[in-house]
């Protein structure tokens, strides 16, 4: 027991050659727990990236949907205005046709 209790409080000083948290060799369990605190850590922010990249997907899509419908807009405002010009063309042509035959 007073062994354990010694070598617990040798983690404290630097220059001891036999610690082997000193000389960075770690336990098969504190390995085991690091591993699966880092593997948690990377799955987590992977989760975060998952789900940015999904927002910045939904804000595209948002955008692309708007400049879509903008899109329409200025073609169905085209077509109208394409159609009132034929619409006085024809009118004028034919004012000018009635006004030649009477």
């Amino acid at each position: 027991m007073n062994r354990n209790i010694y070598s617990y409080f040798q983690h404290f000083d630097r220059d001891h050659p036999n610690c082997r948290r000193c000389m960075g060799i770690e336990l098969p369990n504190l390995k085991k727990k690091r591993e699966d605190e880092l593997r948690r850590e990377l799955e987590d922010e992977r989760r975060r990236i998952r789900e940015s990249q999904d927002e910045l997907r939904r804000e595209l899509e948002d955008e692309r949907r708007r400049i879509r419908e903008s899109q329409d807009e200025l073609r169905r405002e085209l077509e109208d205005e394409r159609r009132r010009r034929r619409e006085l063309e024809n009118k004028s042509t034919l004012s000018g046709i009635w006004s030649k035959l009477f």
